[in-house]
């Protein structure tokens, strides 16, 4: 090989690896904003305005992943909204958003099981445990804690992880599985790019673990 060929496919060597660094930070970036922008609409606004702006969420984040379908990430962002949608709307329409929200989180672990530190099983293990079971919909207790406890096992800095796997005890009244969890979460560092998420969830959790533990001694 000539030196001038080998300079050429040093080039466009570098050349290819600057681009890929730069869309992946320009993924990170599209994702954090959506993240932010949960935090705003999902705990600030009261169900009514929620409604309408986890919609307006929705066709955003979609259209994203529409120009991005490898972003496994993408595909987790728009299941926590639709998710969170079905939470606001209940009914079937709820019902309808938590389906779609399921094969999203499906489709991502498929992309990329790893994607935002496991966040997809995670999630998905909330699904099975707030939707109703069969004729009705998908929920699966034990499916659910399989999910949540996976979805822990990858990262355990995560405050949601161990929020939803807590409220999931709660609602199985394992009081001392919930005070374990719900104990650990409230150990972690708070994130300083996240206050709404960080004061409410924590404050949940801190009435999660009271009510814990005044059955736990009944």
């Amino acid at each position: 090989m000539s030196s001038q060929c080998f300079f050429s496919l040093l080039v466009l060597s570098v050349f290819l690896s600057v681009a890929s660094v730069g869309n992946s930070v320009h993924a990170e970036q599209q994702i954090s904003g959506i993240q932010q922008e949960w935090d705003q609409t999902y705990f600030t606004l009261d169900n009514k305005p929620r409604k309408k702006a986890l919609r307006k969420l929705i066709e955003k984040t979609e259209a994203m992943r529409k120009q991005q379908p490898q972003n496994a990430g993408l595909y987790i962002w728009e299941a926590i909204i639709r998710a969170s949608y079905n939470e606001a709307a209940g009914g079937l329409g709820g019902l309808r958003q938590a389906r779609a929200a399921k094969s999203l989180l499906e489709t991502s672990i498929e992309l990329d099981p790893n994607a935002l530190d496991g966040l997809a099983y995670t999630e998905l293990g909330a699904l099975y445990y707030r939707v109703p079971g069969w004729p009705v919909s998908f929920g699966d207790n034990d499916k659910a804690k399989e999910l949540l406890l996976k979805g822990l096992s990858f990262e355990k800095t995560d405050l949601e992880a161990f929020y939803l796997l807590g409220h999931f005890y709660i609602d199985e009244e394992n009081w001392p599985a919930a005070i374990d969890t719900l104990e650990k979460g409230l150990r972690l560092p708070e994130q300083p790019d996240r206050p709404a998420f960080e004061q409410i969830r924590r404050n949940e959790m801190q009435l999660l673990l009271n009510e814990a533990k005044e059955q736990l001694a009944n």
